[in-house]
């Protein structure tokens, strides 16, 4: 049994940030039943890889999801999403503000024919404000939303995140959303319009920097690595390889200095507490630099972590999936595909014990599930071959 058993989710999503909200929707149970256009959803031209006879990227967002090959331009494609709604729990699109309203797809339109529904929209700048229609992308919101002000070594250029935060988090943000709205409506009975944007969440990711913004009223820079209150704190190159440390109490400072034999540091007035650490951190940084650099990275390792001072290795892709932490996590799986294929995935992150996640489906063939879909909506063979002709639907 999962958590979403039940539940029945139509998502006419695409890219990121919209199916990364319906695939974790998926993941814990919900019947997801995903429609693309006739072509296929973008994402499978998109990257250049190939797993499995699919591409890379749509196969990290769509797992548990069927797929129905749907011209929402025509008004017989409109129609048979509205047929769907009818039984269905949840709805979720990420069209640019308006295109809903245009195709007939809107939370009015939607609502009046199912009182229940709980319909999500996950757009780039919201459905309010003047940023409201312009297109948004990952790289442009983590610029618009802040973040890439603060990443990226000191006196460098803003840099943005190396993983696509903005979608991740928005998707993410819209199903909190759906879940809260589905749990409201075990109290009313009905379902509601729920919004999560990729502009939102960059600014909920800052919420330390802007209060931080707000005590000093001094705007921030990237630091790299480094801490705007805490130090010493970052990335140090080791004789090999770098690593990582981060001494964020003064009980911490203590023991990290008695790990790597530097009692003198302790006991310098320049360095008492994390205020003077601060205001010293080049020289302090600069002399940690050069007594690192005397020993491999697993010596300092070892001791700091034995000593329980918060440290670790800058693990790369590779590092990472060969961690045994990661490894033991259950978060890297195995999904077989339809051609038999078995190919490694990340799976689900959020753990329940008693109605876990499971991976049921691998990311569909493109209008694999039109044929059943429709027959369940009451189209016959014929009908469904006269639709096909007509370019409503691809079988």
């Amino acid at each position: 049994m999962n958590a979403l058993d039940g539940i029945r989710v139509i998502d006419v999503t695409h890219h990121i940030s919209g199916p990364t909200c319906t695939m974790l929707l998926g993941d814990y149970g919900a019947e997801v039943i995903k429609i693309e256009p006739l072509d296929g959803e973008p994402l499978r031209a998109m990257n250049v890889v190939n797993t499995g006879g699919q591409r890379s990227t749509f196969l990290a967002v769509n797992r548990n999801k069927s797929s129905v090959a749907l011209n929402l331009r025509s008004d017989t494609g409109r129609a048979i999403v509205r047929d769907m709604i009818r039984d269905a729990d949840v709805f979720v699109e990420n069209f640019r503000p308006g295109v809903a309203e245009r195709l007939g797809l809107d939370y009015s339109a939607l609502s009046a024919i199912n009182s229940r529904l709980v319909y999500c929209s996950i757009n780039g700048f919201g459905s309010e404000g003047p940023y409201r229609n312009r297109p948004a992308l990952d790289l442009i919101v983590q610029a618009m939303g802040g973040v890439m002000s603060v990443t990226g070594e000191s006196g460098g250029e803003p840099l943005p995140c190396g993983a696509p935060v903005a979608d991740y988090l928005s998707g993410v943000q819209g199903l909190l959303g759906i879940l809260l709205a589905l749990q409201a409506r075990q109290r009313t009975g009905r379902g509601q319009r729920v919004e999560a944007s990729m502009l939102n969440a960059m600014v909920s990711l800052l919420s330390l920097r802007l209060q931080q913004f707000w005590a000093t009223g001094t705007d921030l820079a990237p630091l790299g690595s480094k801490h705007p209150q805490n130090t010493p704190w970052g990335l140090f190159n080791a004789a090999d390889l770098p690593f990582v440390v981060a001494v964020s109490t003064q009980p911490f400072w203590k023991r990290f200095c008695g790990a790597i034999d530097r009692a003198d540091l302790e006991q310098n007035a320049l360095y008492a507490n994390n205020v003077d650490r601060s205001a010293n951190r080049d020289a302090l940084d600069a002399e940690l630099s050069t007594w690192f650099a005397t020993k491999p990275r697993d010596y300092w390792l070892q001791r700091l972590i034995k000593a329980g001072v918060p440290s670790g290795p800058v693990n790369s892709i590779a590092g990472l999936v060969n961690d045994e932490q990661v490894r033991q996590s259950g978060m890297l799986m195995n999904m077989t595909l339809q051609t038999g294929e078995t190919v490694p995935i990340v799976g689900p992150p959020v753990r329940l014990s008693d109605t876990p996640a499971s991976i049921r489906l691998p990311s569909p063939v493109m209008g694999a599930d039109t044929r059943r879909v429709m027959k369940t909506l009451g189209y016959t063979d014929d009908e469904q071959r006269k639709l096909a002709d007509e370019g409503v639907i691809k079988l």
